[in-house]
Protein backbone atom coordinates (compact mmCIF):
# COMPACT_ATOMS: atom_id res chain seq x y z
CA UNK A 1 0.00 0.00 0.00
CA UNK A 2 1.41 3.41 -0.96
CA UNK A 3 1.82 6.29 1.50
CA UNK A 4 -1.07 8.06 -0.26
CA UNK A 5 -3.33 5.04 0.16
CA UNK A 6 -2.34 4.71 3.83
CA UNK A 7 -3.13 8.37 4.37
CA UNK A 8 -6.58 8.00 2.76
CA UNK A 9 -7.26 4.87 4.81
CA UNK A 10 -6.43 6.71 8.04
CA UNK A 11 -8.63 9.65 7.06
CA UNK A 12 -11.50 7.34 6.16
CA UNK A 13 -11.18 5.52 9.48
CA UNK A 14 -11.22 8.82 11.33
CA UNK A 15 -14.41 10.09 9.74
CA UNK A 16 -16.14 6.69 9.95
CA UNK A 17 -15.36 6.61 13.67
CA UNK A 18 -16.59 10.17 14.03
CA UNK A 19 -20.02 9.49 12.57
CA UNK A 20 -20.40 6.14 14.33
CA UNK A 21 -20.00 7.87 17.68
CA UNK A 22 -22.27 10.85 16.97
CA UNK A 23 -25.30 9.30 18.67
CA UNK A 24 -23.23 8.30 21.66
CA UNK A 25 -21.86 11.83 22.01
CA UNK A 26 -25.40 13.27 21.73
CA UNK A 27 -26.59 10.98 24.52
CA UNK A 28 -23.59 11.97 26.63
CA UNK A 29 -24.41 15.66 26.23
CA UNK A 30 -27.91 15.13 27.65
CA UNK A 31 -26.68 13.76 30.96
CA UNK A 32 -26.68 16.21 33.89
CA UNK A 33 -23.16 15.36 35.09
CA UNK A 34 -20.93 14.15 32.27
CA UNK A 35 -17.22 13.48 32.14
CA UNK A 36 -16.86 16.53 29.91
CA UNK A 37 -18.54 18.80 32.49
CA UNK A 38 -16.36 17.36 35.22
CA UNK A 39 -13.28 18.04 33.10
CA UNK A 40 -14.37 21.64 32.52
CA UNK A 41 -14.95 22.10 36.25
CA UNK A 42 -11.54 20.63 37.04
CA UNK A 43 -9.89 22.88 34.45
CA UNK A 44 -11.54 25.95 35.99
CA UNK A 45 -10.37 24.88 39.44
CA UNK A 46 -6.79 24.44 38.17
CA UNK A 47 -6.99 27.89 36.56
CA UNK A 48 -8.14 29.43 39.85
CA UNK A 49 -5.30 27.73 41.72
CA UNK A 50 -2.75 29.02 39.19
CA UNK A 51 -4.13 32.55 39.59
CA UNK A 52 -3.75 32.31 43.35
CA UNK A 53 -0.13 31.22 42.88
CA UNK A 54 0.51 34.11 40.49
CA UNK A 55 -0.68 36.55 43.15
CA UNK A 56 1.89 35.24 45.67
CA UNK A 57 4.67 37.88 45.91
CA UNK A 58 7.29 35.16 46.40
CA UNK A 59 6.43 33.13 43.30
CA UNK A 60 5.05 35.82 40.98
CA UNK A 61 8.47 36.68 39.55
CA UNK A 62 8.64 33.27 37.84
CA UNK A 63 5.13 33.29 36.36
CA UNK A 64 6.25 34.63 32.97
CA UNK A 65 8.88 31.96 32.36
CA UNK A 66 6.75 28.81 32.58
CA UNK A 67 7.05 27.17 29.14
CA UNK A 68 5.51 23.78 29.93
CA UNK A 69 2.83 22.91 27.43
CA UNK A 70 0.53 19.90 27.66
CA UNK A 71 -0.04 18.28 24.28
CA UNK A 72 -3.45 18.04 22.64
CA UNK A 73 -3.22 14.24 22.77
CA UNK A 74 -2.65 14.28 26.54
CA UNK A 75 -5.56 16.65 27.10
CA UNK A 76 -8.02 14.48 25.18
CA UNK A 77 -6.64 11.19 26.53
CA UNK A 78 -7.47 12.29 30.08
CA UNK A 79 -11.22 11.80 29.38
CA UNK A 80 -11.05 9.65 26.23
CA UNK A 81 -14.24 7.88 25.13
CA UNK A 82 -12.68 6.32 22.03
CA UNK A 83 -9.10 5.57 20.93
CA UNK A 84 -7.55 3.84 17.94
CA UNK A 85 -3.93 3.52 16.86
CA UNK A 86 -2.01 1.67 14.15
CA UNK A 87 1.14 2.16 12.09
CA UNK A 88 -0.48 5.09 10.26
CA UNK A 89 -1.45 7.17 13.26
CA UNK A 90 -3.58 7.74 16.31
CA UNK A 91 -7.18 8.82 16.91
CA UNK A 92 -8.51 9.95 20.31
CA UNK A 93 -12.04 11.19 20.98
CA UNK A 94 -13.56 12.73 24.08
CA UNK A 95 -17.08 14.12 23.80
CA UNK A 96 -16.98 16.79 21.11
CA UNK A 97 -13.18 16.90 20.99
CA UNK A 98 -11.20 14.76 18.54
CA UNK A 99 -7.46 14.44 17.98
CA UNK A 100 -5.84 12.86 14.90
CA UNK A 101 -2.08 12.23 14.79
CA UNK A 102 -0.45 10.95 11.60
CA UNK A 103 2.87 9.03 11.42
CA UNK A 104 5.49 8.82 8.70
CA UNK A 105 7.03 5.58 7.39
CA UNK A 106 9.36 5.47 10.41
CA UNK A 107 6.47 5.66 12.86
CA UNK A 108 7.23 9.25 13.85
CA UNK A 109 4.39 11.74 14.44
CA UNK A 110 4.46 14.35 11.68
CA UNK A 111 1.10 16.11 12.05
CA UNK A 112 -1.50 16.43 14.79
CA UNK A 113 -4.94 18.00 14.35
CA UNK A 114 -7.47 18.89 17.05
CA UNK A 115 -11.20 19.23 16.29
CA UNK A 116 -13.81 20.65 18.65
CA UNK A 117 -17.48 20.76 17.69
CA UNK A 118 -16.47 19.85 14.14
CA UNK A 119 -14.03 22.75 13.77
CA UNK A 120 -10.23 22.52 13.68
CA UNK A 121 -8.92 24.37 16.73
CA UNK A 122 -5.21 23.50 16.69
CA UNK A 123 -2.61 21.94 14.43
CA UNK A 124 0.85 20.55 15.23
CA UNK A 125 3.66 19.57 12.88
CA UNK A 126 7.01 17.96 13.69
CA UNK A 127 10.21 18.22 11.63
CA UNK A 128 13.07 15.71 11.79
CA UNK A 129 16.60 15.33 10.46
CA UNK A 130 17.41 12.06 8.72
CA UNK A 131 16.16 8.94 10.51
CA UNK A 132 16.31 10.49 13.99
CA UNK A 133 13.32 9.76 16.22
CA UNK A 134 13.87 13.08 17.99
CA UNK A 135 12.12 16.02 16.35
CA UNK A 136 14.32 19.06 15.88
CA UNK A 137 11.35 21.41 15.54
CA UNK A 138 7.67 21.51 16.51
CA UNK A 139 5.20 24.07 15.17
CA UNK A 140 1.95 24.41 17.12
CA UNK A 141 -0.76 26.66 15.66
CA UNK A 142 -3.97 27.83 17.34
CA UNK A 143 -6.57 30.39 16.32
CA UNK A 144 -4.71 33.41 17.66
CA UNK A 145 -1.04 32.41 17.83
CA UNK A 146 1.65 29.99 16.74
CA UNK A 147 4.46 28.44 18.81
CA UNK A 148 7.69 27.21 17.23
CA UNK A 149 9.92 25.06 19.44
CA UNK A 150 13.47 23.88 18.66
CA UNK A 151 15.08 20.84 20.33
CA UNK A 152 18.59 19.44 20.57
CA UNK A 153 19.46 15.79 19.87
CA UNK A 154 18.69 14.88 23.50
CA UNK A 155 15.17 16.33 23.32
CA UNK A 156 15.97 19.40 25.40
CA UNK A 157 14.02 22.51 24.48
CA UNK A 158 16.51 25.03 23.09
CA UNK A 159 14.11 27.80 22.19
CA UNK A 160 10.45 28.65 21.92
CA UNK A 161 9.02 31.57 19.95
CA UNK A 162 5.35 32.58 20.11
CA UNK A 163 3.91 34.83 17.39
CA UNK A 164 0.44 36.17 16.63
CA UNK A 165 -1.45 35.63 13.37
CA UNK A 166 0.33 38.53 11.69
CA UNK A 167 3.76 37.13 12.56
CA UNK A 168 4.51 39.62 15.34
CA UNK A 169 6.49 38.04 18.16
CA UNK A 170 4.64 37.83 21.47
CA UNK A 171 7.37 36.24 23.54
CA UNK A 172 10.46 34.09 23.18
CA UNK A 173 12.31 31.70 25.44
CA UNK A 174 15.80 30.26 25.09
CA UNK A 175 17.46 27.66 27.30
CA UNK A 176 21.09 26.73 27.94
CA UNK A 177 22.26 23.31 29.18
CA UNK A 178 25.55 21.84 30.36
CA UNK A 179 27.24 18.69 29.08
CA UNK A 180 25.05 16.59 31.41
CA UNK A 181 21.83 18.08 29.97
CA UNK A 182 21.17 20.08 33.13
CA UNK A 183 19.36 23.38 32.58
CA UNK A 184 21.71 26.25 33.39
CA UNK A 185 19.77 29.29 32.25
CA UNK A 186 16.36 30.25 30.91
CA UNK A 187 15.76 33.64 29.31
CA UNK A 188 12.22 34.74 28.42
CA UNK A 189 11.49 38.01 26.62
CA UNK A 190 8.04 39.55 26.18
CA UNK A 191 7.77 43.13 25.04
CA UNK A 192 10.16 45.21 27.12
CA UNK A 193 10.39 42.60 29.88
CA UNK A 194 13.18 40.04 30.10
CA UNK A 195 13.11 37.33 32.77
CA UNK A 196 16.22 35.27 33.40
CA UNK A 197 16.62 32.25 35.68
CA UNK A 198 20.08 30.89 36.52
CA UNK A 199 20.53 27.44 38.10
CA UNK A 200 23.45 26.13 40.15
CA UNK A 201 23.89 22.43 40.93
CA UNK A 202 25.65 20.24 43.47
CA UNK A 203 28.11 17.51 42.49
CA UNK A 204 25.13 15.14 42.65
CA UNK A 205 23.31 17.21 39.98
CA UNK A 206 20.77 18.53 42.48
CA UNK A 207 19.71 22.19 42.27
CA UNK A 208 21.47 24.13 45.02
CA UNK A 209 20.54 27.66 43.97
CA UNK A 210 18.07 29.41 41.67
CA UNK A 211 18.48 33.10 40.88
CA UNK A 212 15.70 35.06 39.17
CA UNK A 213 16.30 38.34 37.37
CA UNK A 214 13.90 40.75 35.67
CA UNK A 215 15.47 43.18 33.21
CA UNK A 216 18.87 42.27 34.73
CA UNK A 217 17.71 43.24 38.23
CA UNK A 218 17.85 40.50 40.88
CA UNK A 219 14.35 39.60 42.05
CA UNK A 220 14.85 36.49 44.19
CA UNK A 221 17.30 33.79 45.21
CA UNK A 222 16.33 30.30 46.32
CA UNK A 223 18.99 28.30 48.17
CA UNK A 224 18.16 24.60 48.56
CA UNK A 225 19.18 22.13 51.22
CA UNK A 226 17.19 19.59 49.22
CA UNK A 227 14.07 19.67 47.06
CA UNK A 228 11.77 19.97 50.11
CA UNK A 229 13.78 22.46 52.16
CA UNK A 230 14.96 25.84 50.96
CA UNK A 231 15.20 29.54 51.74
CA UNK A 232 13.89 32.17 49.34
CA UNK A 233 15.11 35.74 49.52
CA UNK A 234 13.09 38.36 47.62
CA UNK A 235 14.61 41.64 46.47
CA UNK A 236 13.27 45.01 45.33
CA UNK A 237 15.53 47.72 43.94
CA UNK A 238 18.53 45.76 45.16
CA UNK A 239 17.28 45.51 48.75
CA UNK A 240 15.96 42.46 50.61
CA UNK A 241 12.23 42.82 51.31
CA UNK A 242 11.35 39.25 52.30
CA UNK A 243 13.00 36.04 53.46
CA UNK A 244 10.82 32.93 53.31
CA UNK A 245 11.91 29.58 54.81
CA UNK A 246 10.37 26.33 53.61
CA UNK A 247 10.53 23.03 55.47
CA UNK A 248 9.13 19.85 53.92
CA UNK A 249 7.67 22.03 51.18
CA UNK A 250 5.70 24.20 53.61
CA UNK A 251 6.49 27.84 54.29
CA UNK A 252 7.45 28.34 57.92
CA UNK A 253 8.44 31.97 57.90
Amino acid sequence: MTCSQQFCTLKALFFFSFFSLCMFVWAEDTLPDTQEEAAVSETKQDSDEKQETADDPVTDVTSDVDTDQETDAEEVTATALYTHSDTNGLIIASGKRWYLEEYDHLGRPITGTMWENGTITAHTSWIYTGDSQQAEKKIYTEADESTETDYDSSGNCLSEVVTDNSGVQIRSTRNTYNERDLLLETVTEAGETMNRIVYTYTDADEVSKKEIYRNDMLMSVCEYTDEDNWTETVYKDGRIILVAIYEDGVRKK
